[in-house]
């Protein structure tokens, strides 16, 4: 229920996020945040998260 709740809730306040820079500076900047930030975001994970998941024999 949670894990819904917060990637839900990350589609509409990253379509936000996408208006206001569209706003603030243009399409072409909120276009590159939109590819950039789950880019980031990916590195992160990859970064601090450890596998959970034994490896196979």
């Amino acid at each position: 229920m949670f894990f819904s709740f917060w990637r839900d809730s990350g589609y509409a306040f990253g379509a936000l996020f996408a208006g206001l820079i569209a706003d603030a500076v243009s399409v072409s900047w909120s276009i590159g945040a939109v590819a950039i930030i789950p880019f980031i975001a990916g590195v992160l994970s990859y970064v601090r998260m450890d596998e959970t998941l034994p490896a196979k024999k």
